[in-house]
């Protein structure tokens, strides 16, 4: 059975980024992983991230994702806008 995970080895790539580059990470709220946080400071760069919505209760969302690490993210896009600003990342309308 194939598992999805937002958070794989993808990132890891941060360690071959310019300084000052700007990340924006995705988390469930269920499941936040310091690991990139860590990386992004060592090799100098502008770290933020951005905590999706629980949906339901957390029985349900529990039984809905057994593993917190396989969780959907639900954003709310006014969340993501408002730390992409606070980022410096101009984005249209």
């Amino acid at each position: 059975m194939y598992k999805r995970q937002p958070h794989g080895s993808g990132l890891s790539n941060l360690v071959f980024c310019q300084s000052d580059m700007t990340v924006i990470e995705l988390f469930s709220p269920f499941y936040v992983y310091p690991c990139y946080w860590l990386v992004a400071n060592l090799v100098k760069l502008n770290y933020f991230y951005v905590i999706g919505e629980a949906i339901g209760s957390y029985h349900f969302h529990k039984f809905i994702y057994p593993d917190s690490r396989e969780e959907d993210i639900y954003l709310d896009c006014q969340r993501l806008r408002e730390v992409m600003a606070l980022a410096g990342i101009e984005i249209g309308n």
